[in-house]
């Protein structure tokens, strides 16, 4: 990407990581119009499956915890980012709400504006709709 493709990227720009009452969130810095993803380019690589058994079976509980927040749970399996933990992009930051502005559509990463949603809104989405562990979590938020 060059000086003139990075400016132009700018256009898709809707959304930034700032500080929650959940810890990190996103929040709108433009207006999203109804029916928007947002996130369109942040994530383009693949994701591999990991068995839900070997992520609880990691002895590490720091590292586990970060899988179960961030990686959504399907059918037995958790699916993180072939590129690792380190490279994930803002829409993992998306806090869960019981009355959500976001709503995602197909495996747990794409994600829609079900209304319009105004500059410095945080952007929630219901965890339960799509990831199997938060179905049955009894300490979600929102």
């Amino acid at each position: 990407m060059d000086a003139k493709e990075f400016i132009e990227s700018l256009d898709k720009v809707y959304c930034r990581l700032m500080a929650s009452k959940y810890g990190i969130g996103v929040f709108a810095i433009r207006r999203i119009p109804k029916g928007t993803n947002p996130f369109v380019g942040c994530f383009d690589g693949e994701f591999v499956e990991i068995p839900e058994k070997e992520i609880m079976g990691l002895q590490d509980s720091f590292i586990k915890q970060y899988i179960i927040d961030i990686a959504p749970l399907q059918d037995g399996f958790f699916y993180v980012p072939e590129c690792g933990m380190q490279r994930i992009d803002v829409s993992f930051f998306l806090n869960h709400s019981r009355n959500p502005n976001m709503r995602e559509e197909g495996e747990g990463f794409n994600f829609f504006a079900m209304r319009d949603i105004e500059i410095g809104e945080e952007l929630t989405v219901d965890y339960t709709t799509y990831d199997d562990y938060a179905k049955t979590d009894e300490n979600l938020i929102g």
